[in-house]
């Protein structure tokens, strides 16, 4: 069964446009692209345990308690510096490196 991910380019497009908005723009942008990857996951028989850690980072992506955002050093979401996985996953994207992507 294929799923389509929306907003992916857009959200790319804003976490690498270096203003704190375009950034939580750009996070929130690529939460919500992904809410659909719980429901497809539960559909391929995975374990809840995984459902269920997905959907609360995406939940923390889309409605962090903490947002930080200093241009090229840091960016900081709930506590947790995220700014080289963030970079490492642009880099990735824009070398067509998906699974890179999805992993960073």
């Amino acid at each position: 069964r294929d799923v389509e991910l929306g907003g992916i380019q857009k959200a790319v497009r804003d976490l690498d446009g270096g203003e704190a908005t375009s950034v939580a723009r750009g996070l929130w942008d690529f939460g919500r692209g992904l809410q659909v990857l719980p429901a497809a996951l539960r559909a391929c028989a995975s374990s809840d345990y995984h459902v269920d850690h997905l959907g609360s980072a995406l939940a923390q992506m889309t409605r962090p308690f903490q947002f930080a955002y200093e241009a090229g050093r840091h960016l900081i979401i709930n506590w947790h510096d995220i700014s080289l996985e963030v970079q490492d996953a642009i880099g990735d994207y824009h070398a067509g490196r998906f699974e890179g992507f999805g992993v960073d």
